[in-house]
C-alpha cells in the first residue's frame, strides 16, 4: 500500500482530508511520514509529536494510519 492506496481507503471510510496529513507541515492531525530509515506515524498537535510509532515500510504505516482513523485493519 502506498500514499495514494491510504487516501483512497480514508475517503471511502469518511475521514476528512484535514484530519491525517501524508508529509510534515506544521498543522494538527495524523501524519504519515518517510524518514531515513523508514516510516513514521504520530499525531502532531501545536507542533509537539504524540505517540510516535516507527516502520520499516510505507504499506505498514499507511496500515496502521488507516487502523488509527477508522478502527477497522486494512
Amino acid at each position: 500500500m502506498n500514499g495514494e492506496t491510504m487516501k483512497a481507503r480514508l475517503d471511502e471510510a469518511g475521514v476528512h482530508p484535514d484530519e491525517y496529513h501524508q508529509y510534515a507541515r506544521p498543522l494538527d492531525g495524523f501524519y504519515v511520514v518517510p524518514m531515513a530509515l523508514g516510516w513514521a506515524v504520530y499525531y502532531q498537535e501545536r507542533g509537539v509529536k504524540f505517540h510516535e510509532k516507527t516502520f520499516m515500510s510505507e504499506s505498514a504505516a499507511c496500515a496502521y494510519l488507516i487502523t488509527l482513523l477508522t478502527g477497522r485493519g486494512r
